[in-house]
């Protein structure tokens, strides 16, 4: 059995005496080593360690009303910036680790890739994270998740702030201790003291629609939400405490997610009204995702006015993204979505259509609206479009659509992303494409599942050696190329013109997997290779 030694035996004792009587470390968090501090906030509770970090704030609050020296100022600024950045930051950092050892789900995480993250610059810097908001606005999350089980019960008549937290989730922060604060163990186990104590943390929360009401508002009354995604919202009442919640945080919200959800025509008009900016029909909006969601557009569109949806896309003025996956789309609405936001939003630089069985009416409809407004612009040159990432997979667009499509690609000359995989566009439809391929400079360019052959892969590959231009991505995965595809793609890839190439299950067989592995070690370029190869096995190799 490990003695403990002298140092370990003091710091268990302090630690235990901040924990009891934490306005002790008043006086001892300056006196102390900075080692010593950082093992002490470390070895806490979460909701003790909150405390400390208010008690840290209120002391220089106090210290910068007080007349004092310059350098005895400056140097209690210094004193407060290193613990308060260095220490009490990485302490939240540990506790959330130890807490969510798998990580706290980020934003975006789940919807866009990290290139298009990049390509936003909305990727997160580990030094920038301010770690304690992120421990709590985690920590509400969960509590709202605990609320909405309990609240989806048959017989559950309770108001949700009154839900009770179970005592496993209230031990991570400190229960055992919560007397020690003053608040006793009943208060601090219901649902609306963690909300008002924690609530000012709250960026980002993911919202079922049983907890969709105006009871909500007011717990979340101290928040500024800046991304909120909604789940499974069907009935008007939900509806309502959506548009409530959206109202209160319209100023701050920078990106909203519908999931799940089934709206009417009028309902989107309500969704669109709460989100403006007094008079103005525009909001901050960066960010509108619609997954899985239903959209009442159609009937608008019979009776020949504007729906609800439509004059939300049109108040999207600073939109830098948007997704519409799987909402049961028609050709007609979709090209007007379509349509509207190249219009409204001119920092549009990600837009993913896709699972909506479309068809080719789509390309043609877009591709009629997109030629009126060079009609209409004649003295102002050629009309283009900021588009960087269009994602149309899975819309069932044939070689025909593609012809259609290579000539609305022309008004987005920023394109470096284009996703057409899961479309039958075959080898007629590769070929409509390699015209705009040769005259832009795509960064990835995903063709999987698209019913190619060879022949079309090989006129592709050809397209893109005599266009020069390098590719982070390519992918041509799940087409049946088949053994004779080897050689050309041996030739393509000598040229070093791929970072990543994706080619699993093309058909290569043993003897084309040969034929490839001869020039794969001569490669320039190349960091990342998936290809599938005999007996089901995947071999995913990178060079570095």
């Amino acid at each position: 059995m490990d003695v403990p030694s002298l140092q370990q035996l003091c710091k268990r004792a302090l630690v235990a005496s901040v924990i009891h009587e934490p306005r002790m470390w008043r006086d001892l968090n300056y006196s102390l080593p900075p080692d010593l501090v950082s093992s002490v906030l470390v070895s806490v509770t979460p909701i003790a360690l909150q405390v400390l970090q208010e008690q840290l704030k209120e002391s220089h609050q106090e210290f910068s009303k007080q007349s004092g020296t310059f350098r005895s100022k400056r140097k209690y600024v210094e004193v407060f910036e290193s613990t308060q950045l260095c220490c009490y930051n990485s302490a939240w950092k540990i506790q959330a680790n130890k807490r969510w050892p798998l990580g706290i789900k980020k934003r975006y995480c789940n919807a866009l890739s990290s290139s298009e993250l990049d390509l936003l610059g909305i990727t997160e810097d580990e030094s920038e994270v301010d770690w304690q908001q992120r421990y709590w606005e985690a920590h509400l999350q969960e509590c709202l998740n605990e609320a909405a089980a309990q609240a989806s019960a048959p017989f559950y008549e309770g108001s949700i702030g009154d839900v009770i937290l179970p005592d496993g989730l209230l031990a991570h922060i400190g229960l055992q201790y919560v007397n020690t604060y003053g608040v006793s163990a009943f208060e601090f186990s219901a649902l609306k003291y963690h909300f008002c104590r924690f609530g000012q943390y709250a960026r980002y929360l993911r919202i079922r629609s049983v907890l969709c009401s105006s009871e909500l508002i007011n717990l979340l009354i101290s928040a500024r939400l800046q991304h909120v995604a909604f789940y499974s919202v069907t009935h008007a009442s939900h509806v309502e405490g959506l548009c409530l919640l959206l109202r209160q945080n319209k100023e701050s919200l920078r990106a909203v997610e519908f999931h799940y959800c089934k709206f009417s025509s009028s309902a989107l008009l309500r969704v669109a009204e709460s989100m403006t900016l007094g008079d103005e029909p525009t909001h901050f909006l960066h960010h509108f995702f619609v997954i899985s969601s239903s959209l009442s557009i159609q009937d608008d569109r019979l009776s020949g006015s504007a729906s609800g949806f439509v004059k939300l896309l049109h108040s999207c003025r600073y939109l830098q993204s948007a997704i519409f996956f799987d909402n049961q789309l028609d050709s007609l609405d979709a090209s007007r979505i379509f349509f509207v936001l190249l219009q409204a939003a001119s920092s549009l630089s990600i837009l993913h259509v896709s699972e909506n069985e479309l068809e080719g009416l789509f390309v043609m409809e877009l591709l009629k609206s997109l030629s009126s407004i060079q009609c209409s612009n004649l003295n102002q040159g050629c009309v283009s479009f900021p588009l960087k990432v269009l994602d149309l997979r899975s819309n069932s667009l044939d070689s025909i659509a593609i012809q259609g499509l290579s000539v609305c690609l022309k008004f987005m000359p920023l394109l470096e992303q284009l996703n057409l995989s899961d479309n039958p566009i075959e080898d007629d439809g590769i070929r409509a494409l390699v015209p705009y391929l040769q005259e832009v400079s795509l960064l990835e360019l995903n063709v999987s599942s698209c019913g190619l052959s060879s022949a079309g892969v090989s006129a592709l590959l050809e397209a893109l050696l005599l266009s020069k231009q390098s590719l982070k991505c390519l992918s041509m995965a799940h087409n049946c190329l088949g053994r004779s595809i080897a050689s050309p793609l041996g030739k393509f890839l000598s040229k070093g013109l791929v970072e990543r190439l994706d080619i699993e299950d093309v058909g290569l067989g043993p003897v084309g997997c040969s034929e490839l592995q001869e020039v794969i070690s001569h490669i320039p370029n190349l960091t990342h290779l998936i290809i599938r190869l005999i007996y089901g096995m995947l071999f995913h190799q990178k060079y570095f």
